[in-house]
């Protein structure tokens, strides 16, 4: 009889209720999980007595005989008498046992017949339940590469799409991530149409909530499902669905497996004896096979026999091991012989490993009398794997082999004096004693090698009597580099789909498959309505030919890149590069397109720049804002790219053109945004000033640290001239250092000489000059028309005409306006020479609140720029800094950048990441850290500068570096943060040469 499954549930041995339908609820509002399935009929009146008896009767009938049994069950509810038959059906695992209740309402169909179906409950790894080599090879890839980036979901789909099998991962809410063509049709369409769907909208609607159901189980256990007895139209086996999770570092599922398997009339399992070179099994209590390996089930000819062990051995066989099973004794040899297909015979010896027996045969020779026997020693000697076994009383180890020496580096005899703590740091040990053996199977464990390094490792466990002592054997098997791959596939995938790069993904024909979530963020179209779409109908009609004959119609295996300009929803036309690479298949033809998009940054900064020019009512407080929030992701992009650049490990050259393309307009873009940070704090008046009198000589270090990058980019030098070393000004001396490092970038961008020349003199009592020349004879043509439209001309033609952004243009003039610097040109006979303007005397700018700091210009001693020396000395004070040991707390409330620099500074010992002070606190209180690096923004109630006051007066904290972090370095940040009490500074992103060369001019200090 057909049915529609609406009602079942699933108890546990003693009816305690696991999982129930809703309909099931509707209907009997008592049956709820964790409820006792059989208490609930005493009071409910529906029923009679009778039926309540045989309710009772029919589960324990299918406990004790282990079999289906069913029961017609008649309820009365609102005067209308329903009719139900009632199935129990036992899903046994290795160490339980479940029972699933299937209430069947009478009168739902018209057909007669019924299919049956079996659910299995599997504890065991999914290596040990099937054998198909391609299917595994698959799933070991799911589990490495989870979650899929969009490019490796693209190969994946390939792939499966060759697999004979169904095949599909869905997400823990059911959702079809992909599916192979075979699975596709399975459900009636195609794996296009599956994508992003429920996986119940396919199942027919009484399969619905049994579905539910074991998607709940696998969610809450973690355990594999085997739904066999699925037949498929037209084939007369039968096959299996198999169900299995993928689980996180915590052991939460996050995504499920599904695939399907033609059963053999029994798989073997490999575990334990799969590595002895003898024939071997082991048997339950039961006298059942739990497992055995190839070369028992090769001698057994099992492919050919039914699975039975009285069928293989024989009654006299089995009554010997029955009786063994009731004695004490551990182990005994020769307990039977049986004679196997190949005429030879074979000795078994029987060893006792907790509850079940593994047996071990051994060919007896004709010509001899005695045999060789394999105990626990010897199979220690052989089997390849790393295992050790240890005391379960005292946890001391009693025998290891030469696998697990190598893994853990000891030698053997270093390895007997410790126990099983000894591999667990200290934090962990009391998880370890707390938890049961079973929760541990499967999950990655940490443990320690004898050099301190931590290592992830899976555990396989089995109770066993070892030179008489109660003991576990374990096999080790390292998962680091497994661990390791999958945190590189998400942080892959993180930055895919938070990249501001728009990626669409065409068909062959250039129709638009699907876009990333850039594209409607930056474009304004919707997903829905581009797919579909063809690619040219996003760039402007000049483009369109351009894209057909380059991107759609091209044979190139090489990246190709175009300069478009992009549509957005209301017709407005931006300016972008276009990058396309083809997905080919086997045969070499084009599948799909991967188009990326890079809108040019300077638009985004005109944009800007062009908004400010349009209105002078634009609140500055807000721009300064703006310009941070912006800054914030601009780091941590540029962080992620040099990580994926790092890990590259071949580049082409397609591939490092990209690459310094990106870097390029990285630096471009972090350049204007710092700009424009500072220039939006003078809008604001918020301007302070510290004057000192300083000699110019002693400022120039400082200048030429900031002109060194430009100059070696644009392959120039500058050289200091003639400069008086009495000459000395009262002036803010960062600003002023910052000014002339702007004109110097400015005038080596502009010359065409390879060579400037930076002089000064006095100009008269009030005032002296600095002159910036590119020939022997004073400055260039080029040199002088440069600097004077630059510095006095409008932003917009000297942006066109030399390519500056307006930001900084804009900032040189304010600059120059705050310090009174005014732009000169001399004309001394034959030559021309230009240059600035300062005076002696410093005037505060008129505006804002001025704080002016004088000191006295003998007392303190000018603090000259620290990198280059520390550039030169790094390499070394690197070999004296043990990263490995040690331990950093961060203070960031931004997720992305908590990742970065975890993965930037993976080499220290431990990196413990809060987002703010209150958080931060308890780790204080119970840890010691060798430094901290603190975000000036904080979650919470306090900032950057709180933390520092207030983490200064824990108890051992006095001394410890506290570094401070922000996203943008204006002038004097460095000097500002350390005046506050901070150790030093370091501006995002945090990357790992710049954290080095911090930590190394600290520790070279101290």
């Amino acid at each position: 009889m057909n049915y529609e499954n609406k009602y079942g549930l699933i108890v546990d041995k003693n009816g305690k209720i696991i999982a129930v339908s809703d309909e099931i609820k509707k209907l009997f509002p008592g049956l709820t999980p964790q409820n006792n399935f059989f208490q609930y009929w005493k009071d409910v009146l529906s029923v009679d007595k009778e039926h309540k008896f045989k309710i009772l009767e029919g589960f324990e009938k299918c406990r004790t005989k282990n079999d289906v049994t069913s029961l017609e069950l008649p309820i009365t509810i609102d005067d209308n008498k329903l009719i139900f038959t009632l199935i129990y059906t036992p899903l046994r695992s290795e160490n339980n046992i479940y029972f699933y209740i299937d209430f069947i309402q009478h009168g739902e169909s018209k057909s007669e017949e019924r299919e049956t179906y079996k659910i299995k409950i599997a504890l065991n790894q999914i290596e040990e339940l099937i054998e198909d080599s391609e299917v595994l090879r698959e799933i070991e890839r799911v589990k490495n590469s989870y979650p899929f980036t969009f490019i490796e979901k693209v190969k994946f789909q390939k792939e499966i799409n060759n697999l004979k099998n169904f095949f599909w991962i869905k997400d823990k809410d059911d959702k079809i991530i992909v599916a192979n063509e075979a699975y596709a049709s399975w459900l009636g369409t195609t794996s296009t149409k599956i994508e992003n769907k429920s996986e119940s909208d396919f199942l027919p609607r009484y399969l619905v909530n049994l579905h539910s159901q074991i998607n709940d189980y696998i969610k809450s256990s973690s355990n594999i499902i085997i739904v066999s007895g699925l037949k498929s139209a037209g084939e007369s086996k039968n096959f299996s669905i198999y169900l299995v999770p993928i689980c996180d570092l915590e052991n939460r599922v996050i995504a499920m497996i599904g695939f399907s398997y033609i059963e053999s009339e029994k798989q073997t399992l490999h575990s334990l004896t799969a590595p002895l070179p003898l024939p071997a099994c082991v048997v339950d209590p039961n006298l059942e096979f739990t497992e055995y390996n190839e070369k028992f089930e090769s001698l057994f000819e099992l492919n050919k026999k039914k699975f039975r062990a009285i069928e293989l051995f024989g009654n006299d066989a089995v009554n010997k091991i029955a009786s063994f099973l009731k004695e004490d004794k551990i182990r005994t040899e020769d307990l039977f012989e049986v004679e196997a297909p190949d005429k030879n015979r074979y000795s078994f010896t029987v060893s006792r490993a907790g509850s079940n027996l593994i047996m071990v045969g051994y060919q007896i020779e004709k010509s001899a009398e005695k045999t060789v026997h394999l105990g626990i020693e010897d199979y220690l000697k052989i089997v390849p794997d790393a295992a050790f076994v240890y005391d379960l009383e005292n946890l001391k180890f009693l025998a290891v082999t030469d696998e697990a020496l190598k893994l853990y580096g000891y030698t053997k005899e270093k390895f007997l004096e410790l126990d099983l703590t000894d591999l667990y740091a200290p934090e962990d040990v009391q998880a370890l004693i707390q938890s049961e053996d079973k929760s541990l199977r499967g999950k990655p464990l940490k443990h320690k090698r004898s050099d301190g390094k931590d290592i992830f490792v899976t555990i396989k466990s089995i109770e066993i009597v070892f030179r008489g002592k109660k003991a576990h054997l374990n096999l080790i098997r390292e998962v680091s580099s497994e661990l390791k791959a999958r945190r590189e596939s998400q942080l892959y995938k993180h930055v895919y789909e938070n990249t501001e790069d728009l990626v669409v993904v065409t068909d062959k024909d250039g129709f638009i498959i699907s876009v990333n979530d850039a594209v409607p963020r930056q474009l304004g179209y919707s997903k829905r309505e581009l797919e579909g779409r063809p690619i040219i109908s996003m760039v402007s009609d000049d483009d369109r030919a351009a894209i057909n004959k380059n991107v759609l119609h091209s044979e190139s295996n090489n990246t190709i890149k175009l300069n478009i300009s992009v549509k957005k929803s209301d017709g407005e036309l931006t300016k972008a590069e276009l990058f396309t690479n083809a997905i080919k298949n086997y045969e070499g033809e084009i599948e799909q397109v991967i188009v990326l998009i890079r809108i040019q940054p300077e638009e985004k900064a005109n944009k800007l720049t062009e908004v400010i020019n349009e209105s002078s009512n634009i609140d500055a407080a807000f721009l300064s804002n703006l310009f941070h929030e912006l800054l914030t992701p601009l780091n941590v992009i540029m962080g992620f790219t040099q990580d994926l650049w790092e890990n590259i490990e071949n580049p082409n050259e397609e591939q490092k053109e990209a690459v310094e393309i990106i870097k390029e307009n990285q630096r471009t873009l972090l350049q204007i945004m710092d700009n424009a940070v500072e220039y939006a704090a003078y809008l604001r008046k918020n301007v302070k000033y510290k004057v000192e009198h300083v000699k110019l000589t002693d400022l120039m270090p400082e200048v030429e640290n900031i002109v060194s990058k430009g100059a070696k980019q644009h392959d120039k030098s500058v050289k200091e001239g003639k400069i008086s070393s009495s000459l000395e000004f009262e002036t803010d001396k960062q600003k002023f250092v910052s000014l002339l490092g702007m004109l110097l970038n400015f005038a080596i961008t502009i010359t065409k000489e390879k060579e400037l020349k930076l002089s000064a003199k006095k100009e008269d009592d009030e005032n002296f000059i600095i002159l910036i020349d590119d020939l022997k004879e004073g400055a260039s043509p080029y040199l002088l028309k440069g600097l004077h439209d630059i510095l006095t001309d409008d932003e917009n033609f000297s942006r066109k005409n030399y390519g500056f952004s307006r930001f900084s243009m804009k900032l040189a003039k304010k600059l120059m306006e705050i310090l009174g610097a005014r732009f000169k040109i001399i004309s001394e006979k034959d030559k021309k020479q230009v240059g600035i303007s300062i005076p002696f005397k410093f005037t505060p700018f008129e505006g804002g609140e001025i704080e002016i700091e004088e000191k006295a210009k003998s007392e303190e001693k000018i603090e000259k720029a620290p990198y280059n020396i520390v550039e030169k000395q790094t390499s070394n004070i690197l070999k004296k800094l043990d990263l490995s040991s040690m331990t950093c707390l961060y203070l960031e409330d931004q997720v992305d950048s908590q990742i970065l620099f975890k993965n930037q500074m993976k080499d220290l010992k431990t990196i413990e990441v809060v987002p703010s002070l209150e958080s931060a606190i308890p780790l204080l209180k119970t840890r010691r850290f060798d430094f901290l690096i603190v975000d000036i923004n904080l979650q919470g109630e306090y900032n950057g500068l709180d933390v520092l006051r207030i983490v200064r007066k824990m108890p051992g904290y006095k001394e410890i570096p506290i570094i401070a972090s922000t996203a943008y370095m204006q002038p004097g940040a460095r000097e500002n943060f350390i005046a506050a009490g901070f150790t030093d500074f370091i501006s995002k992103p945090l990357l790992r040469d710049k954290v080095i060369e911090i930590l190394s001019r600290i520790y070279s200090a101290s």
